[in-house]
């Protein structure tokens, strides 16, 4: 039995569910407790994406593992959508449209193959269809340099933690 392949492809509705999973374990993955996560993640995550696909233009990129017998499943996702900002947007879209993406995740099994980085360049390539003038995102520390090498940079945004 030889190794997998890998495709990526646009996210379909069918893959919805496993997009919200992997969200979900994306914020384990980054140190969260399940206790510190709401019951009801599964379908507050279905019902944003629902939101974001008809009114910022969400879209979904999923890593596809192919085996020997041609078996598909679906071992990392993306989301990006138009960033609908926490203040008032006052700019034209010439001068500043946002893409953001979030919910980056690859099985662990299927890690140090590039996948997180596919599907990433996935959503930047989308938002430059989309005629966005900068792309954004939330790195962790693991990710942080998968982002780096596809040429994000360090941003000015700053945080002030509570204890």
């Amino acid at each position: 039995m030889s190794s997998p392949h890998y495709i990526i492809r646009r996210g379909a509705p069918a893959d919805e569910d496993v997009v919200a999973e992997n969200t979900y374990k994306m914020w384990l993955d980054i140190g969260y407790s399940p206790e510190s996560i709401v019951k009801d993640w599964r379908e507050k995550t279905l019902d944003r994406l629902k939101v974001v696909k008809k009114d910022l233009k969400m879209a979904t990129f999923v890593a596809i593992s192919v085996d020997d017998e041609s078996n598909e499943t679906v071992v990392g996702s993306a989301i990006v959508q138009l960033w609908d900002g926490l203040h008032a947007i006052i700019l034209t879209p010439e001068a500043q449209l946002l893409g953001y993406i979030w919910g980056v995740y690859v099985d662990p099994p299927h890690r140090e193959r590039g996948l997180a980085a596919k599907v990433t360049q996935a959503c930047v390539d989308y938002c430059k269809e989309l005629g966005c003038t900068e792309v954004r995102l939330f790195a962790s520390d693991m990710g942080r340099s998968v982002y780096e090498r596809i040429g994000f940079i360090n941003g000015r945004e700053m945080k002030f933690k509570f204890d």
